[in-house]
């Protein structure tokens, strides 16, 4: 079983929160919760201590008492469950099993330790953007799928056949459950653990990607040779200060920006070629 920690920090200025939250997820946490009067990270322990490492060098942490225990991965349910409310994206409903059923169109959603609930800004910029997007009879592969949430309601959209990778066997599972749990065909899903390359040269008419920068850099020829002509890449997992790197790395490699939107700290490219 994976062994995770919980790191507790105290803060109660929403502000100040929110940029923390944004340095905590963009160096290694795979969740933040925001407990109201301090936050609640949860990480795998073998990223904890250069987590903590990290908090200890930046003067936004200083005044702010930190904690740390173990935790294993089966607590985790209970944990998202007291901390989880449903949450409207647009036109889309993001619920738990437990909550409620509306008449909107609903993500529904057992996310367990894998990323994507539809709250963190960056999730909630693509399910927004991707609901002004055309999928039917599209090819998508959602790189770095986390709990599939997007490669679920590309599904919803009537995408034609759908790709998924992530490196975490966590998503894998995750992201099959959820396709099951809404209902959404998996006659043309494929599903693995592994980079980029897993799929090998198979191209696709739209990529989501919302992932942290090292990868975006890393991989932006790649993501290229990747794309349909006339395709959308659709990213996030940028920071603000982040913004024109990316920009300029995604133009360096062919990419042409197309629109940009912002939430909180947290940037949304979209781009064709």
């Amino acid at each position: 079983m994976e062994s995770w920690h919980k790191i507790n920090i105290a803060e109660s200025d929403d502000s100040v929160k929110e940029t923390m939250s944004a340095m905590l997820m963009f160096n290694g946490a795979e969740s933040v919760v925001d407990q109201g009067q301090y936050l609640e990270v949860y990480l795998y322990s073998e990223n904890k201590e250069a987590l903590i490492d990290y908090i200890s060098t930046q003067a936004i942490f200083c005044d702010s008492k930190v904690e740390n225990e173990k935790v294993i991965n089966k607590n985790w349910n209970a944990v998202w469950e007291s901390s989880f409310d449903p949450i409207d994206v647009g036109s889309v409903h993001i619920r738990a099993e437990f909550h409620p059923q509306t008449d909107k169109t609903e993500i529904v959603i057992q996310p367990k330790m894998a990323f994507g609930t539809g709250h963190h800004e960056t999730t909630f910029m693509m399910i927004e953007k991707m609901s002004t997007l055309d999928f039917k009879e599209k090819s998508v592969l959602d790189y770095g799928c986390g709990t599939g949430v997007l490669a679920v309601y590309a599904g919803m959209l009537y995408a034609s056949n759908i790709d998924a990778n992530d490196i975490q066997p966590e998503a894998i599972d995750n992201t099959f459950e959820h396709f099951d749990l809404n209902k959404v065909s998996k006659e043309n899903l494929r599903v693995v653990e592994g980079d980029l390359d897993v799929f090998g040269t198979s191209t696709y008419d739209i990529i989501l990607v919302n992932i942290n920068r090292h990868v975006l850099l890393a991989n932006a020829e790649k993501l290229k040779l990747r794309l349909n002509a006339n395709g959308v890449l659709l990213m996030s997992g940028i920071l603000k200060a982040d913004r024109q790197l990316i920009l300029d790395t995604y133009s360096k490699a062919g990419f042409s920006l197309t629109s940009e939107n912002s939430r909180g700290e947290w940037c949304l490219f979209e781009f064709n070629i």
